[in-house]
């Protein structure tokens, strides 16, 4: 690795970084005036996605909402963000997770971005492109959040049985290069929990590659 790569690593890092706290600010902010769930029930996917790409528009990149990918009809992702000064693309899908079969669904998530080739110009981006899957959920469960961003995280987190659930999520999670949680702020009166908003940026070879040795 040369030092001007090894710069260029440090600094996406941190803007990964930025990205994600501003993203917990503003739902914050958000929420500070209406709450679009009754109660503490978890928010719509498509918000979590909508206020990270959000991020990612006022932070240089082009963002392109529910990219469809080959296969089903209904087989898309979530949005992918492209910065094309620095040649590096965003692959991102948002889940809730509160329990375990959402989290066998964010690992199938992880699985696609693996193998599924989109079908669009965004397949077409310059040689050296550098690819990215973006994981993002939603939990009010502390064992969750705690084995999210632990630096080594068994195989399921708290006191779940079902490791298969897990495996796929465990597998982008140690793979990532940034693993963030980060708290929404509590600006509603009643609010007995946490929301944490979870993000994993997990290097990928390119649309429908391999992750990245």
């Amino acid at each position: 690795m040369t030092d001007a790569t090894a710069t260029h690593d440090s600094e996406l890092t941190a803007l990964f970084q930025t990205l994600t706290a501003c993203t917990a600010a503003e739902l914050g902010r958000a929420f500070a005036h209406y709450y679009p769930m009754e109660g503490e029930a978890d928010i719509p996917e498509a918000l979590t996605a909508t206020y990270l790409a959000f991020q990612f528009r006022d932070h240089g990149f082009f963002v392109y909402p529910q990219i469809q990918l080959t296969g089903l009809i209904d087989n898309h992702l979530d949005f992918a963000a492209v910065h094309p000064a620095t040649r590096v693309a965003v692959l991102g899908e948002a889940k809730r997770l509160f329990r375990s079969d959402k989290a066998c669904e964010l690992g199938a998530d992880w699985v696609r971005l693996r193998s599924a080739a989109i079908t669009s110009e965004l397949r077409q981006l310059p040689a050296g492109t550098r690819y990215f899957g973006c994981l993002v959920a939603t939990t009010w469960d502390e064992t969750y959040r705690a084995w999210w961003e632990g630096p080594r995280r068994g195989a399921v987190p708290g006191r779940e049985r079902i490791a298969a659930h897990w495996a796929d999520l465990k597998d982008a999670l140690d793979r990532a290069v940034l693993t963030v949680a980060a708290t929404v702020p509590r600006t509603r009166d009643g609010w007995a929990d946490k929301l944490h908003v979870l993000f994993a940026f997990v290097p990928l070879a390119g649309p429908g590659g391999s992750p990245e040795k």
